[in-house]
């Protein structure tokens, strides 16, 4: 917009009050009611990541007023405006929410990662899932375990009626799992300093190994699949970051069962499973991850690299 064409707006001037009270005037104004609504929706999403963005000075009650709008937007069935609000979040997160007191962004990390896990409506679940993963880490860092102890779940959980089951909802807490993770790092020591601690990074690993095996299934078929696509990509991504960290987190048994599970879903049935499970074990012994069980005959047969006699 005008902020990166080197036109950004006067401070405190008439042109930033107007746009930064835009999406409040069009919620005064019901225009998301009716036809159209949807798309104000996503427009207005928008509009909040921009002013963010563009280091719009924002008062306390006013980053309130938004975040709560944002959270609504990400209760919503249409995944272009969950899309749109989880683009927002992670915008006023790294611009603003970090100025709000303590007691302020625990209370909404609690809340979202709860809404992640226990939600009955599975649209939320999904958004909030998203949405956790993206929170800035200075404010995921005081509130981490009860980041994770919402996502974790939400993604290894199966619920045991059929009717409460969501495969989307697991698929977004294992993204989001995946980006909380890879957004924080590791802690430098074991003293709560920001980043994952050994146990909880090792705890991220397994539940991620866990959804590598969601095989269930609805009327549309192995929806478990789109978790697991997602847990490989994001196992090993984690792997990565924790093998490059230097840090003694990933056990001989947490990379033996990635590298197992990467291997079974390589034997599936479906393309696109094979397919994905090809990229992430190529992707694995690319990176520099420890205790990988018969790493050069994996790269011998994956990557067509010469075993030493």
């Amino acid at each position: 917009g005008l902020h990166e064409a080197g036109h950004p707006l006067a401070p405190g001037g008439e042109a930033e009050a107007k746009v930064v009270g835009l999406v409040p005037a069009i919620e005064k104004a019901r225009l998301f009611r009716g036809r159209g609504g949807e798309v104000m929706r996503g427009a207005c999403c928008r509009v909040l990541e921009v002013v963010a963005l563009t280091n719009i000075a924002l008062p306390p009650e006013r980053v309130d007023a938004f975040s709560k709008f944002v959270a609504e937007n990400l209760k919503h069935p249409t995944e272009d405006i969950v899309t749109h609000a989880v683009a927002a979040a992670a915008a006023l997160s790294s611009r603003s929410l970090h100025v709000m007191s303590p007691a302020w962004t625990s209370k909404l990390v609690a809340g979202w990662a709860t809404a992640a896990r226990d939600d009955a409506n599975p649209a939320a679940r999904r958004g909030f899932a998203l949405a956790v993963g993206k929170l800035d880490p200075r404010v995921l860092n005081p509130s981490l375990s009860v980041a994770l102890a919402g996502l974790i779940p939400a993604a290894t959980v199966i619920d045991e009626d059929p009717d409460s089951r969501d495969a989307e909802a697991r698929r977004n807490a294992v993204r989001g799992l995946t980006s909380l993770a890879l957004a924080v790092g590791v802690s430098v020591g074991e003293e709560k300093m920001g980043g994952l601690r050994t146990d909880e990074a090792r705890a991220v690993v397994a539940a991620l190994l866990q959804a590598m095996g969601d095989y269930s299934v609805d009327n549309r078929g192995d929806v478990g699949s789109w978790v697991r696509e997602a847990a490989m990509d994001g196992a090993v991504k984690v792997c990565a970051m924790l093998g490059k960290s230097g840090k003694d987190v990933l056990t001989p048994e947490l990379v033996a069962g990635v590298v197992g599970m990467l291997m079974q879903n390589a034997s599936e049935k479906m393309d696109r499973v094979r397919a994905a499970a090809g990229v992430a074990l190529t992707a694995l012994l690319r990176a520099d991850v420890p205790h990988v069980p018969e790493r050069a005959l994996l790269e011998k047969v994956v990557l067509g690299a010469k075993v030493a006699a």
